[in-house]
């Protein structure tokens, strides 16, 4: 009787066993949810550096230079003159002072000057007055436009020249030619001058012909516009 019952009691034991096998096999597995981790947007080294750049300043737009179409200048000139009266010769220096208007086309200008002085021989007392209208043209070898600071010219001039000494009036033409250098300080308008010229001609009147010869150096300013 008692093997029946130890047999009878293991097999108890196998089939309650294996029921719970059973059903733990039935059961679905649970699933886990990854878990993730929230990112913050990081800016590209690009981005960042575009960012710490200064913005550009905003700049107005450059002024253009003004054309030099037309001159006014004034002169001061010292010169030395000689007059020859058949085959007697006589020297002076002399100051005086010259207006010049011109109109510019870049390499050529051209226009008119007149000048005047009056002097005193202290030793005779007698008082020489003298007066010269001529037109001119200069030959910039450097196009005289806005932008070119320094400008050498080549001058050359014709006109007429009075002279009045004590009682005696002459007049004639006289030839000048020289050259001098233009210099525009401000890249613009305003301008210093220094030429060296020289001139001769003929001069009669009252019976009396004279030979006249100059050589002078001038200093002076102008205004183009």
């Amino acid at each position: 009787m008692k093997k029946i019952a130890l047999a009878a009691f293991a097999s108890l034991i196998c089939i309650q066993t294996f029921a719970q096998e059973s059903t733990n096999a039935e059961k679905p597995a649970p699933t886990q949810t990854p878990q993730t981790t929230p990112t913050t947007a990081q800016p590209t080294q690009a981005a960042a550096t575009q960012a710490l750049e200064p913005l550009p300043a905003a700049t107005a737009p450059s002024k253009p230079l003004r054309k030099r179409e037309f001159a006014l200048t004034y002169e001061l000139v010292g010169a030395t003159t000689q007059v020859e009266v058949s085959s007697v010769k006589s020297k002076t220096t002399v100051s005086q002072g010259r207006i010049q208007f011109l109109r510019n086309t870049g390499h050529f200008e051209f226009g008119a000057l007149a000048s005047f002085y009056r002097t005193k021989n202290e030793d005779t007392s007698s008082e020489t007055t003298s007066g010269n209208v001529a037109v001119i043209a200069h030959l910039n070898i450097i196009e005289n436009r806005a932008g070119n600071d320094l400008v050498p010219y080549l001058s050359a001039g014709f006109g007429n020249l009075g002279m009045a000494v004590s009682n005696v009036d002459l007049q004639g033409a006289v030839f000048s030619t020289g050259g001098g250098l233009k210099w525009y300080p401000f890249s613009e308008l305003f301008a210093f001058t220094a030429e060296l010229s020289f001139s001769s001609g003929s001069i009669s009147g009252n019976s009396v012909t004279a030979r006249i010869q100059q050589a002078g150096l001038m200093f002076g300013w102008g205004i183009w516009f």
